[in-house]
C-alpha cells in the first residue's frame, strides 16, 4: 500500500514537472538548492541569543523536513502569490493546526472567521470564578510574602525553624546596650549561616511549594475579565475576534500552559495566612477542610484545561505563527530571598522588642528613682485589654503616667503653685500670668481625663460597649470595626492630652527654675520676694518650691520618653 502511494506521489511529481518548461525548472533547481545552502549556513552560523532568528530557522527546518513534493507545491504557491515561501508555508501549517483545533475541541474557535466561540467563552467563565475565589487569598499572601514562607516553614519543618529562632534569639542575652550592634550583627549572622545550612529535603518542599503559589499569583492577575468582556453577542452565539484579545490570550497561555502541581500544605497555609489576617477566631478544621477540598478539586480543573485548550497549538492559531512558542512561566526561583527577608523581619520585630522592653526597664528604673514607685502607674479602667486579638492600644503607659501626674504630682503641689502665683513678685510679670494660665489648663486636662475616665469604665459609652461583647473570638466584623474605632478615638485623645501635659510641666519647670535663680531662658525671671514667701514656713515653701521643681522637669522627661517608647 505505502509503495503504491509512493509511485502516486512520484507520478504526480513528474507530471508536474512535465508541464513546467525548462527555464522554470532550473529557476526551481536554483532556489531549492539556495534553500538547501541557506539552511545549512544557518545551522553553521546561529547565534542561539537571537531569538528571532532562532525561530525563522526553526520553520525552514521544519520545511526542510517536508516530502520534496511538497516543497515543489509550497514553492509554486509562492510564486503565484507574491508572498514569501516561508509565509506560505506558515499559512499552510496554520491551516493544518486551526482544522486539527476545530475537530478535536469543536465549537472552541472557528478558524475561518478567526474568532473564539461560546464553549471557549464558557471555559474562561469557569476559569474566572475559580479566579475570583482564590484572590483574597493570594492578595492576603502578597501582603507580606516572607512572613507567609516561615509560616509554610512552621508547617513543613518545625524543628528547622525553631533551631533558628533559638540562635537568633536576642532574649537570651541580658537587657544591656553595651555591645549592642556587634551582638545585632553576630545574631544576622548565625541567622544566615543557619539559613544556609537547610536541608536538602527542606529546600526542595519550600521550592516546589513556592512555584505553585507564585503561579497561583499569576492566575490572579490573569485580565480574564477584560477577555470575557470583549465577547459579542452574534446570531451565531458569543463571539470574540482573535486580534481583539492577543495581549489577553498571550497571559492566559502562559499561565494554562503550566501544569501546576500543589501540596495540601500549601493549601491550608494559604487559608490559614488569610484567616489570621482577617479574622480573630481560630481557623474552624471543618471549613479549612473544605477549602482545601475545593482548591484542589479547581486546580486539577486547571491542569485539564492545559489539555483541553490545546493551548500551545492554539496560541500558533492566534498568532499566526507556527512556530510561535509561548513565553515561559518562571516562577518560585526566588523562593530564598523571600525566606530569608522573612527572618529578617521576624528578627528585626524580636530585636525591637528587646530594645522596647530595655527602654520600659530604663524608664521604670526612673519612675522608681524620681516618683518612688516600683511599677509603671496604671489608669482606672483599661477595657481595651481584652481587645488584645483584634487591636493593641498603643499608649498604655503614657495615659497611666498622665493619670498619675494629673491626680498625685500635680495635685500634691498645686498649693506650693497657688501661693507662688498669689505671693510672688515675679521680676517679669508676664511669668506670673503663664503660671495662672498653667494651672488653669492643668485642671482642665484634669477634667478631661476624668471624663475619659468616666467613658472607659463599665458604665460609660467606651466601656460598656467594648465589655459587652461576650465572645472575642466569634465578634461580627461591624462590631470589630466599631471597636478599633473606639480605641483609635481613645489614642487620639491620649495624644492630644500628652502633648499639652507636655507643654504645661515644661512651662512650669522654666518658671520654677527661674523663681530659684536658675533662668534656663532670658524670658523667665526670678521671684524678687521669695525669701518670704508663707512668712514663717518661707524654709517649708522653699523646700516644696524645689521638690516641684524636680517633679516637672522630670514629669516632662518621662513623658518625653513614654512618646519615643510606645509612639512607634
Amino acid at each position: 500500500m505505502g509503495n503504491a502511494n509512493s509511485r502516486s506521489n512520484n507520478n504526480n511529481f513528474d507530471n508536474l514537472v512535465t508541464t513546467i518548461s525548462k527555464d522554470e525548472r532550473i529557476n526551481l533547481y536554483d532556489k531549492l538548492s539556495a534553500l538547501g545552502k541557506n539552511q545549512a549556513e544557518a545551522d553553521n552560523n546561529k547565534d542561539e541569543n537571537f531569538e528571532p532568528e532562532e525561530e525563522k530557522i526553526s520553520l525552514i527546518k521544519k520545511f526542510a523536513q517536508e516530502p520534496f513534493y511538497i516543497k515543489i507545491i509550497l514553492w509554486i504557491k509562492a510564486a503565484f502569490s507574491n508572498l514569501s515561501l516561508e509565509d506560505v508555508y506558515n499559512k499552510s501549517l496554520i491551516n493544518q493546526l486551526g482544522k486539527e483545533i476545530e475537530r478535536k475541541t469543536p465549537g472552541f474557535i472557528n478558524y475561518k472567521q478567526k474568532v473564539f466561540l461560546s464553549p471557549f467563552l464558557d471555559k474562561l467563565k469557569e476559569l474566572y470564578n475559580i479566579q475570583k475565589s482564590i484572590s483574597k487569598y493570594i492578595s492576603a499572601y502578597e501582603e507580606d510574602e516572607g512572613a507567609f514562607y516561615l509560616k509554610l516553614g512552621d508547617l513543613i519543618n518545625q524543628e528547622f525553624q525553631n533551631q533558628i529562632k533559638a540562635v537568633c534569639d536576642p532574649f537570651q542575652y541580658k537587657l544591656d546596650q553595651t555591645n549592642g550592634i556587634e551582638l545585632r550583627n553576630s545574631l544576622l549572622n548565625k541567622l544566615l549561616e543557619n539559613i544556609d545550612s537547610m536541608p536538602q529535603k527542606f529546600a526542595s518542599q519550600f521550592y516546589f511549594n513556592s512555584r505553585t503559589v507564585e503561579w497561583l499569583k499569576c492566575l490572579k492577575s490573569l485580565p480574564l475579565e477584560s477577555f470575557i468582556n470583549k465577547f459579542k453577542s452574534t446570531e451565531l452565539g458569543e463571539e470574540c475576534s482573535f486580534n481583539q484579545v492577543k495581549k489577553e490570550f498571550n497571559e492566559l497561555a502562559k499561565v494554562i500552559n503550566y501544569e501546576v502541581d500543589f501540596s495540601e500544605d500549601l493549601l491550608k497555609m494559604l487559608y490559614y495566612n488569610y484567616e489570621q489576617k482577617n479574622n480573630s477566631s481560630e481557623v474552624d478544621q471543618i471549613d479549612l477542610a473544605k477549602f482545601v477540598n475545593k482548591l484542589s478539586s479547581d486546580l486539577t480543573l486547571i491542569n485539564a484545561f492545559h489539555s483541553t485548550f490545546l493551548v500551545k497549538k492554539m496560541a500558533k492559531v492566534v498568532f499566526n505563527d507556527a512556530v510561535y512558542t509561548i513565553p515561559p512561566l518562571i516562577t518560585g526561583e526566588n523562593w530564598q530571598k523571600k525566606y530569608q527577608n522573612g527572618w529578617q523581619d521576624y528578627f528585626d520585630t524580636q530585636w525591637k522588642k528587646r530594645e522596647k522592653k530595655y527602654k520600659k526597664e530604663v524608664i521604670k528604673r526612673k519612675l522608681q528613682a524620681y516618683f518612688m514607685i516600683n511599677e509603671y502607674p496604671e489608669f482606672p479602667y483599661t477595657p481595651w485589654q481584652k481587645m488584645s486579638q483584634i487591636y493593641t492600644f498603643k499608649y498604655e503607659y503614657t495615659l497611666g503616667f498622665m493619670y498619675f501626674f494629673i491626680n498625685t504630682i500635680y495635685t500634691k503641689n498645686y498649693n506650693t503653685l497657688s501661693k507662688l502665683a498669689l505671693q510672688g513678685d515675679f521680676a517679669i510679670k508676664e511669668n506670673r500670668f503663664e503660671l495662672t494660665d498653667d494651672l488653669t489648663n492643668v485642671d482642665s486636662l484634669k477634667e478631661n481625663l476624668n471624663i475619659l475616665s468616666i467613658r472607659l469604665s463599665p458604665s460609660g459609652d467606651f466601656g460598656s460597649y467594648i465589655l459587652g461583647i461576650e465572645n472575642v473570638n466569634n465578634i461580627k466584623q461591624s462590631a470589630k470595626e466599631t471597636v478599633i474605632n473606639i480605641i483609635k478615638e481613645i489614642e487620639d485623645n491620649v495624644v492630644s492630652l500628652k502633648e499639652k501635659i507636655k507643654t504645661n510641666c515644661l512651662s512650669l519647670s522654666n518658671i520654677l527654675s527661674a523663681a530659684s535663680g536658675l533662668s534656663p531662658a532670658p524670658e523667665y525671671g526670678i521671684i524678687n520676694n521669695l525669701k518670704k514667701i508663707d512668712g514663717t514656713k518661707n524654709s517649708l515653701f522653699i523646700d516644696s518650691l524645689n521638690e516641684a521643681t524636680f517633679n516637672f522637669k522630670y514629669s516632662n522627661e518621662i513623658l518625653e520618653e513614654l512618646s519615643l517608647l510606645e509612639d512607634k
